[in-house]
């Protein structure tokens, strides 16, 4: 005899670890969420590149959001960097900005490799490179 699988019960609450919320509106899913720089929640529509309207599938809906977040945050990260680089040590001390935001621990702590990088980055008779960048 045939025996179906087990499903989710439909009032389990499906998590994802993205803020906001994820619904169904006329069959399709969107995501209600607040990203830094909105003033209140926003509903976005998830539709994967190259559709034209939103997904209906759950998975592709969580895959999208994911990476609209992504985006986000990319985007404000590179916002913080300084427009132009034009040489060596102005990108050292570029990269070393990024490490400091990027390396944290759970205390929002900056982590030991910080210090690394920025050992292995320093010119081994102390001085600053002043060569410009290709």
């Amino acid at each position: 005899m045939y025996r179906k699988e087990k499903r989710w019960p439909r009032k389990h609450k499906r998590t994802t670890g993205l803020p906001g919320t994820i619904y169904l509106n006329k069959n399709r899913y969107w995501w209600k969420v607040q990203l830094s720089g909105d003033e209140k929640p926003k509903a976005r529509p998830l539709k994967p590149a190259g559709c034209r309207y939103a997904t209906t599938d759950w998975l592709v809906a969580v895959e999208v959001a994911r990476n609209l977040y992504q985006d986000h945050i990319y985007a404000g990260e590179s916002a913080a960097l300084p427009e132009q680089i034009d040489s060596i040590a102005a990108l050292a001390a570029a990269y070393i900005q990024f490490c400091k935001g990027y390396y944290l621990d759970e205390n929002k702590q900056v982590k030991h490799e910080v210090n690394e990088i920025q050992y292995s980055l320093k010119p081994p008779d102390g001085t600053v490179c002043l060569l410009a960048s290709e």
